[in-house]
């Protein structure tokens, strides 16, 4: 089945500046399908698709999703979908014209309704890493990694309920400190600790937000048939019988 690429970016932990010579690449495409897949017999799915390639340092996880998968899971807070909306121009392999009007009304998707998704899945996160780690004193390299995730969403959505931007890249204090975590250089005590107060200033920068409660999801519904038309213009696709 034919379908259009809106973008295609470089996230995880090179997105947020935390790569090392041997992390993954993580690639992310949206994509718009051709009409058949929306309009015609039941039987498609919008499920994401995901492929891994290679193995150690060469290793790609490939996903992709589906447009209106997409801006479903973006009105809904998903930390892993709104974070690809928000990277530099050099995270973008590849961007059309549909993909560029999509980063342009990101800010249309910042709501405080995002908030508990975030601490949500840093919670999950954190709580994954601690019963791994048992009685041990330093995290294992899997722990290390997920607290690490863990501290960088809470640091996010610190700053996304205070101002309605996302910053998937954090400034250079904060980024020196979670490659420390990444790297194991704190025991899961001080690790503990250091959640806790994230996620009460995470709390607290959730419940003092001055954004809209929720995303107008009329709009997002008007946004998703833009794109798709926008798209469907651009790969020559005509609709009639």
């Amino acid at each position: 089945m034919d379908k259009h690429t809106l973008f295609k970016v470089v996230g995880g932990s090179h997105m947020a500046g935390l790569a090392t010579e041997n992390s993954d690449l993580d690639t992310y495409t949206v994509v718009a399908y051709e009409p058949n897949f929306y309009m015609g017999l039941p039987g498609h799915s919008g499920r994401p698709k995901q492929k891994v390639t290679g193995e150690g340092a060469d290793k790609s996880d490939e996903t992709e999703f589906e447009l209106r998968h997409f801006v479903g899971m973006c009105v809904k807070g998903n930390p892993t979908h709104l974070r690809l909306l928000w990277g530099s121009d050099a995270d973008y392999l590849e961007c059309s014209s549909v993909g560029e009007m999509l980063r342009q009304r990101r800010h249309r998707f910042s709501a405080r309704s995002a908030g508990q998704p975030f601490v949500g899945m840093a919670t999950g996160y954190f709580q994954r890493a601690k019963a791994r780690v048992g009685l041990e004193v330093y995290p294992d390299v899997t722990s290390a990694k997920e607290l690490s995730n863990a501290f960088l969403l809470l640091h996010q959505v610190c700053e996304f309920m205070q101002n309605g931007i996302l910053p998937v890249f954090m400034d250079y204090s904060v980024v020196r400190d979670l490659r420390r975590v990444r790297e194991g250089k704190y025991t899961m005590a001080e690790s503990s600790e250091k959640f806790l107060t994230l996620r009460r200033r995470a709390d607290s920068a959730v419940a003092a937000s001055m954004l809209p409660a929720e995303v107008d999801t009329a709009y997002a519904d008007w946004m998703c048939v833009h794109a798709l038309s926008a798209a469907w213009r651009e790969m020559g696709v005509t609709l009639g019988f």
